[in-house]
């Protein structure tokens, strides 16, 4: 009985408050973003900290990619928690090999939860875009719609990416090299800001033993090694 009428907010569109709660079964937070890459007609760009994927999610966005979608993720550069920024790493090669755009926001770490899409409709909110988010923690967001307020959630993304290097195919060879930079022109550290997937390529060679990665399109991406038993 309180839900505003569509003649109420006809000139401003509208702003719909929503909360995700991990005990009722209803995954509201995942169903807006999912909603966004769907019904997108021309773009839906995105900003999150983290990037850790289901089989649902990961279809909707490499599918959005191949109906030609322009589809752009920013990610930070320098993470705040590594593990979480070698597993976002792992979903790059299948995510640009759909056509996805990726980008790293160099100067630093990148802690907003965007998504925008047709110059009509964006959320922002705490939910990232992983698993814990979307299914584990009590999260909140407003979805924006019809409303002036989408364009300062593009126009923010248009600054953010400016600020930030677009990674390659060329950069996913270096993915096990200690301290590899997408670009060596920005930041303070001239030699790089993460370990990568070295750190775990050699505490596996250490052991005299190997480590394999194995990317399926439509799947993911597998990471296969041994370990000698303790």
């Amino acid at each position: 009985s309180y839900a505003p009428t569509r003649e109420f907010f006809y000139d401003d569109g509208f702003v719909a408050p929503y909360t995700d709660y991990p005990l009722d079964g209803e995954h509201v937070a995942q169903n807006v973003y999912l909603n966004m890459i769907n019904r997108a007609k021309e773009y839906v760009y995105i900003m999150t900290p983290y990037l850790i994927l289901d089989g649902e999610m990961l279809n909707a966005i490499t599918f959005a990619a191949k109906r030609g979608i322009d589809v752009r993720i920013i990610l930070p550069h320098i993470p705040d928690k590594w593990y979480a920024f070698l597993l976002a790493k792992t979903y790059y090669e299948e995510l640009m090999n759909a056509g996805v755009q990726i980008y790293e926001y160099t100067p630093g770490f990148v802690h907003a939860k965007v998504f925008v899409s047709d110059n009509d409709t964006a959320t922002v909110g705490t939910i990232n875009l992983d698993y814990r988010s979307l299914y584990h923690h009590f999260e909140c967001g407003a979805f924006i719609y019809n409303n002036p307020v989408v364009w300062d959630v593009e126009k923010d993304f248009q600054e953010t990416l400016s600020k930030s290097q677009k990674i390659t195919k060329e950069d996913l060879k270096h993915i096990w090299e200690r301290f590899y930079k997408t670009d060596s022109s920005r930041g303070k550290d001239k030699k790089g800001t993460g370990l990568g997937l070295s750190i775990v390529k050699e505490i596996i060679t250490a052991h005299e033993e190997n480590i394999s990665v194995v990317s399926t399109e439509g799947v993911g991406t597998e990471f296969i090694f041994s370990l000698p038993q303790a």
